[in-house]
């Protein structure tokens, strides 16, 4: 099925959307391989062939790239090539670049701002006590 058709049909209409009932009526969706949660086509991991999602696992962070093997579409868990990355921040920010420089470039950024902020927040807060 085409990528168009099925962005057609999940639009309006899916498990994983997400509507606020304020006046500007933002729409997120909460699909794994969304980066941003924000609810379109370039972002939709359901609807593209190809798609990235950036997620945090006990001590690193954990990048996973949808495949387009054949028959994947009936078992959706083997569609998912999962990256365990538990380095430092800046080790992580070359490694996802990379991963998605030849894949998906245009979403090379957003998972670059996500890897940090999931590494950002793992870092523990150190404490010391003054004698």
């Amino acid at each position: 099925m085409s990528s168009q058709l099925l962005w057609s049909v999940l639009r309006k209409n899916s498990c994983f959307l997400v509507k606020t009932r304020n006046a500007q009526g933002a729409e997120f969706s909460c699909e794994k391989g969304n980066l941003t949660s924000k609810n379109s086509f370039k972002y939709s991991g359901l609807s593209n062939e190809k798609a990235a999602d950036i997620a945090e696992v006990e001590g690193g962070v954990e990048l996973s790239l949808k495949s387009g093997k054949e028959g994947a579409s009936t078992k959706p868990k083997k569609t998912w090539n999962k990256t365990g990355l538990k380095r430092n921040t800046r080790r992580t920010v070359r490694a996802v670049k990379n991963a998605l420089k030849g894949y998906r470039s245009d979403l090379s950024d957003d998972a670059v701002k996500r890897a940090v902020a999931i590494s950002n927040a793992q870092k523990r807060k150190s404490t010391s006590i003054s004698a």
